[in-house]
Order: C-alpha cells, then sequence, then structure tokens
C-alpha cells in the first residue's frame, strides 16, 4: 500500500484531483504513523475494516490516472488539484468555479481551502471516510477531529511541525463564513473536537443536484416595480456612492406585497453578488433555538459560498417579544453575516423591529396611491370589472400592488370560467379584505356588518344627521378639487362624528352601516393596546392608527371613546402631564384629519370641551320611544323563528329598552323556546323581558296593566329587590 488513488466521487477531473489530494495526504500520514509505531499494520483490530478493503482504497490501480511526468515520482496532490481548478475553469465547470471562488472571492488561505477538501472527501467518500476512521485509529469516531486535521495539513512539513495547531487556525477561518461546525463538550479537549462539515455545503461543492428555494437568482430574482426604481433610485445612488462597508446592512420596511424583495435584488445588484438567500425568520411551527441557529448559519454559510446577499424576512415586534432568546440569535446572525462580509436586506412590516443603529441605510416603501392602486387593480383585472369597480376596490382596501395580484388570482381561482362580474368583484373584494394592510397591526380589528343604512331604525333627527354624514364622506374629493375648497382650506376636510348616547341605542350599528353604505372597511381601535404605559408610546399608537386611516380611507371607530378622549385636568404630577400630552395631541390629530373617524360614548360629559369645535357631526342616539321600539322589535325577529300569537305592540309598551336590550331578549326567548316545543310565544318573550329588566336593576312591569309587579320576584344576583 504504497501508492494514492482512493474512489472518485465523480468520473469529473474535478473529483478525481479532490480525491487524488485526500488520498495523497492520508498515505502520507500512515506512513508516518506506520514508521513510527503509532498505527498497527493490520487492520483488523476491532475496528471492521479489512486489509483487502484498504488495499482497494490505496491501490495504484483506480480510476485516477497520473500524467507521465507525475508517476515517475511524488506527486503533490494539492497543485493537481489547482490544476485541475484552472482546467475546469477554461471549460466552464460550475464546481470548479466554486472552488476558485473560495480562494479568490473569500481569500481562504491554502491551509482552510486544503481543510474544506479533506472535509468534503470525506463526507462524499464512503470509502475514503472508512480510510480516515482507519487513520486516526478510532472507528468510532463519525468526524474529522481539529487535531487530526492539523496532522493532515502538516504531514508535508517537518517532523516538528506535526503539532504547529495549523488545524485550528484553518477550521477557525472556516467558522468565520460558518462553512462547518464544532462538536463543543465541555470534557472534550479542543485537539478532539469534532468539525461537521453541513450536507449542504458538500452538496455546493461537489455539485449535487439540489433544490434551494431560498436562492434566489437569474430569472427567479423579483425585479421592482417602476414606481419603486423611480422613487427609490436617487436613495440608492446617494448610498453607493457614500458606502464604506463592505457587508452594508439596510432596512426595507414596507407592507405586504409592497415590493420589499424587488428592492432587494435591485439592492443586490448594486452590491455586484449573483442574488438573494431568502431567508425567512416568521415562525412556521415549534422550532427550538438550536434548530432556528442551525438555520440561521446555513443561510449565511450558502450565501457566502454562493456569492449571494441576505434577504431576511423579519417577524414583528410582538412576536419578538416573546421570544428573546430567538432575538439574541437574531442579533447572532447579523454579527456572523458582518464577519462573513455578507450584505444583508432585513425586510419588515414594523420599522419599530428593525436594527437601524447597525443599518447602514433606512428605506420605507410607502402604500401606492390611489390612482396607483387603480392602475395596478386594471392591471390584474384587465376590462372584467368596470371602472366604477376598480376605483371602489382602490378606495376601500389600502393594499400594495404584490397583495393585489395576489388577491386576483385567488379570485379567479375560486370562480369558474363563466363567473358574471359581479362573483368576480364579490371574490375579489373578499380575497382583498383578507390580505388588506392598513397599518394597524394589533391596534384595530376590522368589522364587517350586513345590516343597510336604510334598515338601521332611528329618530327622524338622527337619521337625517347620518344621511348627511354619509353624503359628505361621498363627495367630500369633489368638493376639495372640483370646487375649490382644498385651495381654501389645507386641512380639516375629512369626516369626524361623534355618536352620543344610552348603550344598545344602535351607535355601532349606524357605524357599521355607514361603512357599507361608502363601500369601506370599518375598524374598531382596540384601546387596550392603544394606550401604553410608557411615555410617547401612545402618542406613536395614535399617529398609527390616524395615518393609517388618512392613507387607506378606512373607517376608524372608537368605541367608548371618552376614555380616551376625556377631559383635561390640573397638573398636580408628571402623571397628569402626560395624559393632558395625550389629550392635546388628539386634539392636533383630529382637527387636522382628513379621513374617516366616528367615536361613540355614553357619557359625552366625559369629554374635553376642546374636541366640541373639532367634531364635524354629532349625532345623539336617545332611548327610543314607543313606536321606535315597536318598529325594533319587529325588525329583531326574524320572520324564519316558528311564533305563535305575539303581541309585539305590547311589548314596545310595557319595556322601555333599547335596540340592543331588545335583540337580547329576542335571543334569549327563542332558545328557551326550542327547549319548550320549538314556538316562540308571548310568555317566553315577558319571561326574557323581565329578565332582562332585573339584569338592569329594574322592576318589572304587568304587561297587561302597566302596574309594577312586585311579588314571586327571588332576589337577584346583584342583591336588589323585585
Amino acid at each position: 500500500m504504497t501508492a494514492v488513488s482512493p474512489t472518485a466521487l465523480s468520473t469529473s477531473p474535478m473529483f478525481a484531483a479532490l480525491a487524488e489530494f485526500t488520498a495523497e495526504r492520508l498515505n502520507r500520514w500512515l506512513s508516518i504513523a506506520r514508521h513510527r509505531g503509532w498505527i498497527g499494520l493490520e487492520p483488523r483490530d476491532g475496528l471492521r475494516i479489512r486489509s483487502e478493503e484498504l488495499d482497494y482504497v490505496f491501490s495504484t490501480n483506480d480510476a485516477v490516472h497520473l500524467r507521465p511526468t507525475e508517476a515517475k515520482g511524488e506527486r503533490d496532490g494539492w497543485s493537481y488539484f489547482l490544476q485541475a481548478v484552472e482546467e475546469g475553469l477554461s471549460q466552464g465547470d460550475p464546481v470548479a468555479e466554486r472552488w476558485w471562488s473560495l480562494s479568490h472571492r473569500l481569500s481562504l488561505s491554502p491551509d482552510a481551502q486544503q481543510l474544506l477538501a479533506l472535509l468534503v472527501t470525506a463526507a462524499g467518500s464512503t470509502q475514503l471516510s472508512r480510510a480516515f476512521r482507519y487513520a486516526w485509529a478510532d472507528f468510532g469516531r463519525r468526524t474529522l477531529s481539529v487535531g487530526f486535521a492539523s496532522l493532515l495539513l502538516a504531514v508535508d512539513g517537518a517532523p516538528t511541525s506535526l503539532l504547529d495547531g495549523r488545524g485550528a487556525a484553518a477550521v477557525e477561518e472556516l467558522k468565520r463564513y460558518c462553512l462547518v461546525r464544532l462538536e463543543v463538550e465541555s470534557d472534550t479537549p479542543a485537539a478532539d473536537t469534532g468539525i461537521q462539515l453541513p450536507s449542504d455545503v458538500v452538496a455546493w461543492l461537489c455539485g449535487w443536484p439540489r433544490e434551494w428555494p431560498e436562492m434566489l437568482d437569474g430569472d427567479a430574482l423579483p425585479a421592482a416595480s417602476p414606481r419603486l426604481r423611480q422613487g427609490l433610485a436617487p436613495k440608492l445612488r446617494q448610498f453607493l456612492a457614500s458606502a464604506t462597508r463592505r457587508a452594508p446592512l439596510v432596512v426595507v420596511s414596507g407592507p405586504l406585497g409592497s415590493g420589499r424583495l424587488g428592492v432587494a435584488a435591485e439592492l443586490a445588484v448594486a452590491w455586484g453578488v449573483r442574488g438573494l438567500w431568502r431567508l425567512d425568520l416568521r415562525p412556521t411551527g415549534p422550532q427550538s433555538a438550536a434548530q432556528l441557529e442551525r438555520k440561521l448559519q446555513r443561510g449565511v454559510s450558502l450565501s457566502t459560498l454562493a456569492g449571494l446577499a441576505l434577504a431576511i424576512v423579519a417577524v414583528p415586534s410582538t412576536e419578538v417579544d416573546r421570544r428573546p432568546e430567538e432575538a439574541a440569535l437574531w442579533e447572532s446572525l447579523l454579527d456572523q453575516a458582518a464577519e462573513a462580509e455578507v450584505p444583508c436586506v432585513w425586510m419588515t412590516s414594523d420599522p419599530s423591529f428593525a436594527p437601524q443603529d447597525r443599518a447602514a441605510m433606512v428605506l420605507r416603501i410607502p402604500f401606492p396611491n390611489r390612482s396607483q392602486r387603480v392602475e395596478a387593480w386594471r392591471t390584474q383585472l384587465g376590462d372584467s370589472l368596470v371602472s366604477e369597480d376598480l376605483e371602489a376596490l382602490a378606495g376601500r382596501f389600502l393594499i400594495a400592488e404584490g397583495a393585489i395580484a395576489q388577491a386576483a388570482r385567488e379570485a379567479r381561482a375560486s370562480l369558474p370560467p363563466t363567473a358574471e362580474s359581479a362573483e368576480l368583484r364579490d371574490a375579489v373584494a373578499e380575497s382583498a379584505r383578507r390580505l388588506a394592510s392598513v397599518g394597524l397591526g394589533s391596534l384595530a380589528q376590522p368589522e364587517t356588518s350586513s345590516v343597510r343604512l336604510s334598515d338601521v331604525i332611528l329618530g327622524q333627527e338622527s337619521r337625517t344627521l347620518i344621511e348627511e354624514i354619509a353624503s359628505y364622506a361621498r363627495h367630500r374629493h369633489r368638493l376639495a378639487k372640483e370646487w375649490g375648497f382644498a385651495e381654501q382650506r389645507s386641512y380639516g376636510l375629512g369626516v369626524t362624528a361623534l355618536f352620543a348616547g344610552p348603550p344598545g341605542t344602535g351607535k355601532t350599528l349606524a357605524a357599521t352601516a355607514i361603512a357599507r353604505e361608502l363601500g369601506h372597511e370599518l375598524y374598531r381601535v382596540d384601546l387596550s393596546q392603544m394606550v401604553s404605559k410608557y411615555i410617547g408610546e401612545t402618542e406613536k399608537h395614535l399617529a398609527t392608527v390616524f395615518d393609517a386611516a388618512e392613507q387607506g380611507e378606512v373607517m376608524l371607530l372608537f368605541d367608548e371613546a371618552d376614555s380616551l378622549f376625556g377631559k383635561r385636568t390640573q397638573v398636580k404630577s408628571s402623571v397628569d402631564r402626560y395624559a393632558n400630552l395625550e389629550v392635546n395631541y388628539l386634539l392636533q390629530r383630529i382637527e387636522r384629519f382628513d379621513g374617516l373617524v366616528i367615536l361613540t360614548t355614553n357619557f359625552e360629559a366625559g369629554l374635553d370641551d376642546a374636541f366640541a369645535r373639532r367634531i364635524r357631526f354629532r349625532v345623539a342616539f336617545p332611548q327610543p320611544d314607543e313606536q321606535g321600539r315597536r318598529a325594533l322589535w319587529r325588525a329583531l325577529l326574524p320572520d324564519a323563528v316558528p311564533q305563535e300569537r305575539l303581541d309585539l305592540d305590547a311589548l314596545a309598551a310595557t319595556y322601555e329598552l333599547s335596540g340592543g336590550h331588545i335583540k337580547e331578549i329576542v335571543l334569549r326567548a327563542a332558545s328557551l323556546a326550542m327547549d319548550d316545543g320549538g314556538v316562540l310565544t308571548q310568555t317566553l318573550l315577558v319571561r326574557s323581558a323581565d329578565a332582562e329588566y332585573r339584569k338592569l336593576g329594574k322592576l318589572p312591569v304587568d304587561s297587561s296593566s302597566g302596574a309594577t309587579r312586585r311579588r314571586d320576584f327571588p332576589i337577584s344576583d346583584q342583591g336588589r329587590g323585585r
């Protein structure tokens, strides 16, 4: 066993040269080890490897044919490999190009390249892997150790260089680019630490066929829209002219479908890299910290090898708050990428969760304006919908071009080819509603209703004011542009309305009906998410909400607004001062607001007096009179309910309740009817109405005489008598 020639990984000259170098190093080490008695000649000592196998692996008669000048004397396997790389480059061999880039693009030292070659060969050839285990005299070891790597790298030098630690230095160099991992154990000597080579690195350097969906290059690289290229081009030119870092970090924030990935592709082209590695940090299921760390290292290693930029899809800050250990890993990712000189693009819809302190530039992608959204809808739907429908879609949903394209695809896929335009319009609206990104996050939730404005039961004065609100909202753009009010008033043309009245009088229902009438989406502001104990955070949340309402042409509903729009107080402490600042900010935003917002309250006296001038419409929602209650009883009782001799007029005359309470009574009585013969009777309605009265702390009355009934009533849960 004197000459070397392993079983080749492939018939390619590149692989033959790679195996030649590895086998040569093994032969040199075995020669030294056998000569000094460090390893036995007969490998039948429990390692389960036979002499015949080593004879085959280290046989002179194998598939690697040497040139005549090399066959006469001792060969330099590394020189032979480098020569094979040069020949492969001239022949357009992609594998040769990948190995060439290690020294020319990454500037890896010869030791680091040679160690990588040894690791790739050991991972790619079963027979050479077994020969490695025999050479380090431990067949139970599955990975090359740092100490043995030093020995293999030093066998071409003087005997005194066998323990010079070259392997450790080469390992650190490869770790910088996340190309290797160490099997670190607390009780393991540093020299015995195993070196792991990820399978993706082996596949890339061997040219094995493997699908990498995260890799975007060539035709798979997305293109930025003309709107973004035109708007961001000056910033990109300025940034590239002043950039000083070799591996910059750029933050790109924008809503779903706004073209963040296209902007990242433009940056990749400007940086001179071949494409992007899309590293999605959004959780798809339970994953341990170790799994996430391997995912991050995989992104850095393959970006390094392939010459890509990292396109990081970040998660919202609310997710990070629940997983601080993962946030620390992402900080480590940025450190590793900077160390490996991999440029990064941090893509997020929440600019507050972005490493802006580390970023060389922050790019914010705005929503397309209304005319741009109309053109995007027309591009996707063509002549399938009329211009009025396209205008309505653009006004109802604040979504970017990518989300518009997705909504159109989903709608077409859900309908047969023969579907009518009305069906397509409704399907597109449903998909767009699901994708709608109004920039509100958890601050507001969408409210939908099937009730039309004509179905809402109101007094004449309230109905007139509601119709005025709808009319003004419908025509405010024409008033501003065509009739010149925009020139006269630079701000304050929005719709601000206050609905005041007792609970259950239909304030929220009227707001949803107005939104349906106008074709707008209605979002109810979540006050629990709006108010923050941290100074300045509440104002920031309010700014987000009002900006979204103006840009997205959505209606905002502040339910129980007196809790947020309360009276300013005399400053007696710092708490009072900051509470007054919130009200002052609200006063400014309400006055300059150019969208649609409705405030509801059942305690109007709690509102600050300064809001009166800034609210354009005030609508009172009083308790309904008998006629109104009669209409409510009839409207809230579905026709499909089986009923028997109901006297709704008597109920309306007897029980002074608002529509919300009447709705509860009807629903409760209907559920009782299902257990009592399946027919709704007057007795069940009276029973439910009495229960609702008790809940409100009122004394039930006799529906036949109108007298208060004081007998046969137990004490209620609240301790009130009947």
